[in-house]
């Protein structure tokens, strides 16, 4: 789509070839302004890529401010800022039923809502700051409402400085808009989509100079803390970050994931950065196809949607997690990344977790009693659950606490956790066993001998985290463990690496959690037991276990419909 009038720039840079001589005459003499508002440094060269047709952010102007900002801070895959990122905003806009917006256009809109350092845009500010936004909405605007999680932003533009492009593509599939993925790949909108991924938002100083808004979101913080969440940590793993001291853009942390993304979509759509956007997204006339049902069941807007297979493993009366849901994210995330002995998340695991609740003296507990404990504590995406969320979350922190809480406070090594589950997927279950013995509460492994449960136990020790997506998508807690990890940190206890020998894993990436092994290894299993007795996550719990009576056996049934 080319510029309606080339003679006259009007800063659509849908082509990449025409853009150069449309912009040629104004940034031959763009200004190079900082602190120091030096006006007298002209920008020679308007395509400092040499091999892009692409126009440089800071041929408009530059200044310092970031370990980013210049060309020299430009690592780990991180890329400058181009016009590129027009060419991906525009690309989205389509796909949402828009017409393309000049950089003026988008400019204009950041001046006018308090999303600018000034009131008033100079020289070439408002060309610029419309490049800066653009490049936002495009990064985090494709995201579909119902999965938004800030950590998957910091994994896809890890991914695509540091990893591929399918595994770029996997993850747009499975937290994007329906059909977005579709529609990049069958337009050849990839490339501009994952460079612009690739592009650090304080290169130029433009983020901290031109486009630091004050405007206030949600009375927590400012719009230049949310424009945070596309910034990284040093190692790319944490988004919400100050690239240059290297902790967490603490005010933005406090605002709602939903006010975040409806933010971000705001810049798409140039509406209300208040106000809420891309609810209903027509179908696009070019290349857009439905995602299959199949491929995203989990509606958390549709309470009403049926189960129909609630027994999806045909040689088990349980119910697979996936049941109430799925997505992507992780190499185990599916059947078909259940390796090396890992299983799926099943009722099952509900079934030990109450072993062990009866065996800590506690009355069962449902998956809607253990989903509302994690909602009401912080340990999840959102603060509101929607369809199955509740049951959802439940299954998957009942699993957690079946996993760990078992172990002894004197006891607890988390290396203790990556052996044992190693140990029930590759192993033996007298081997198991003799780790339950040696590391569980007193009485425990001959409890689980005396009334049959070992099978039960081993069988939740076996199952994957990652299955499902809700360890991610659902299950992604943002309590603050230590001031040093969050929830979701600590979670990845029972995620090992590739070869199953090493707890506190990202499975995707086989490197450690990292800000999980900051924190104290009481702090950790305190926290694994409070989802045993559903009490404070910050608190101490099992301390005095009453011993079971070896003449009364146990006997724990799941509730109905499990």
């Amino acid at each position: 789509m080319l510029p309606e009038d080339m003679a006259t720039p009007n800063w659509r840079c849908i082509t990449t070839a025409s853009i150069v001589t449309a912009l040629l005459p104004m940034v031959l003499t763009a200004p190079s302004y900082g602190a120091g508002n030096d006006s007298g440094s002209p920008a020679t060269d308007p395509h400092s890529h040499h091999d892009s047709a692409f126009i440089d952010l800071t041929t408009f102007g530059a200044s310092g401010g970031s370990s980013h900002t210049g060309h020299e801070g430009l690592v780990g895959g991180r890329t400058a800022i181009t016009t590129e990122a027009l060419l991906a905003y525009n690309q989205l806009r389509a796909f949402v039923g828009l017409e393309p917006a000049t950089l003026e256009e988008v400019g204009a809109w950041a001046f006018a809502n308090s999303l600018t350092n000034n009131p008033q845009a100079w020289g070439n500010d408002q060309a610029g700051v419309g490049l800066w936004y653009a490049m936002q909405g495009a990064k985090v605007g494709w995201m579909a409402d119902a999965w938004f999680d800030p950590q998957i932003v910091a994994d896809i533009e890890r991914t695509a400085r540091l990893g591929s492009a399918a595994d770029v593509m996997a993850m747009v599939a499975a937290y994007g808009h329906a059909g977005f993925a579709d529609y990049l790949t069958e337009n050849g909108y990839a490339e501009a989509f994952i460079n612009t991924l690739k592009m650090e938002p304080h290169y130029g100083g433009w983020m901290h100079d031109r486009a630091h808004g004050y405007l206030s979101i949600e009375n927590v913080a400012i719009a230049h803390d949310v424009n945070h969440l596309t910034v990284l940590s040093h190692d790319q793993m944490q988004p919400f970050m100050n690239d240059t001291w290297d902790w967490p853009q603490w005010p933005a942390l406090e605002v709602s994931h939903e006010r975040v993304l409806e933010y971000f979509q705001s810049m798409v759509v140039l509406g209300d950065p208040l106000g809420f956007h891309l609810e209903d997204i027509p179908p696009s006339e070019q290349g857009h196809t439905e995602t299959p049902p199949s491929e995203n069941p989990h509606d958390p807007h549709d309470p009403d949607e049926p189960v129909t297979d609630p027994h999806p493993h045909e040689d088990s009366a349980f119910i697979d997690l996936t049941t109430f849901g799925a997505s992507g994210g992780s190499s185990h995330t599916g059947h078909e990344g259940l390796v090396g002995g890992r299983t799926a998340i099943t009722t099952e695991a509900l079934l030990a977790y109450n072993q062990l609740r009866a065996f800590v003296g506690l009355e069962p507990a449902t998956l809607q009693e253990v989903g509302a404990w994690a909602f009401a504590n912080s340990l999840t995406n959102n603060a509101q659950a929607w369809g199955n969320d509740q049951v959802g979350v439940g299954l998957w922190y009942a699993m957690q606490g079946a996993k760990v809480g078992w172990m002894a406070d004197d006891q607890f090594d988390p290396q203790v956790v990556a052996d044992i589950e190693r140990t029930a997927r590759l192993g033996s279950a007298g081997d198991v066993m003799t780790l339950v013995a040696g590391y569980g509460h007193d009485g425990y492994a001959e409890y689980l001998t005396g009334n049959g449960y070992v099978e039960t136990f081993i069988n939740t020790l076996k199952m994957e985290p990652h299955y499902g997506g809700w360890m991610h998508d659902r299950a992604h807690g943002y309590l603050s463990i230590e001031n040093v990890a969050i929830a979701h940190d600590v979670n990845h206890l029972t995620v090992l690496s590739h070869d199953q020998m090493q707890p506190f894993m990202n499975d995707t990436w086989d490197w450690p959690q990292w800000p999980a092994l900051d924190v104290s290894h009481e702090r950790v299993l305190e926290y694994f037991q409070s989802m045993v007795v559903l009490g404070d996550p910050l608190g101490f719990h099992l301390e005095d276990i009453p011993p079971p009576d070896p003449d009364d056996p146990v006997d724990i049934e799941l509730p109905p419909g499990c």
